[in-house]
């Protein structure tokens, strides 16, 4: 089976208010410094689905909690979901570019999909949802 195939089928499978995290890449912010972002996909109905570019929300830098114990209950009252490189990261996610910079498709070969991949940095030219790995079973990012 081709991976548009795939993805065709993953997203078939998907039942509505399903919120997938795709894929996280990171980008250079400025020197020895990283962004990250979460490609996110959300199924709305049986035939809309809307992907977003999500930034987590930073719950401290790591050196403030040197040990797992110090966090074990949360920070602020939101538990920690990991360390993503100098900090520690929550659950919570906010839009990257704002409310308003999202896709909303019904067909995964729908064009203004590779444009809204472009428009926000993700991966190569003409880069196709479905060129990128299937998430994992779990709506966790394959790379986070």
């Amino acid at each position: 089976m081709d991976l548009k195939k795939k993805w065709q089928s993953y997203l078939s499978n998907l039942q509505p208010g399903d919120d997938i995290e795709i894929e996280h890449l990171e980008f250079l912010s400025s020197p020895n410094n990283t962004a990250d972002r979460i490609l996110c996909l959300y199924k709305e109905s049986s035939d809309k689905y809307i992907l977003s570019v999500q930034v987590p929300s930073i719950l401290a830098s790591a050196n403030d909690y040197p040990n797992p114990e110090d966090y074990e209950d949360g920070i602020n009252g939101e538990y920690v979901r990991m360390q993503l490189g100098e900090y520690l990261i929550g659950y919570d996610k906010e839009n990257f570019g704002g409310d308003d910079n999202i896709c909303v498709f019904s067909d995964i070969s729908d064009p203004k999909i590779r444009e809204y991949l472009n428009r926000n940095g993700w991966g190569e030219s003409g880069t196709t949802l479905y060129s990128i790995n299937l998430p994992d079973k779990y709506g966790y990012a394959w790379n986070l």
